[in-house]
């Protein structure tokens, strides 16, 4: 069985944190979410735990 992981709980703030221990990101719009494969399996969950793999439909190149 799988530990639970704890997802980031993002916090808005008015000024972009420094220095070289910093990594950040702009979120305009959409979801996060936590990608898990086991061999050729793909699922999709939510940070509440919800499955969204149906959200993101395979496409397999030509």
């Amino acid at each position: 069985m799988r530990k639970p992981l704890e997802l980031c709980k993002p916090v808005a703030k008015q000024v972009v944190p420094t220095g070289p221990d910093w990594i950040h990101e702009i979120k305009y719009d959409g979801y996060r979410g936590r990608v898990i494969r086991d061999g050729k399996d793909v699922k999709v969950l939510s940070r509440s735990g919800l499955d969204w793999t149906w959200r993101y439909p395979s496409r397999r190149p030509p």
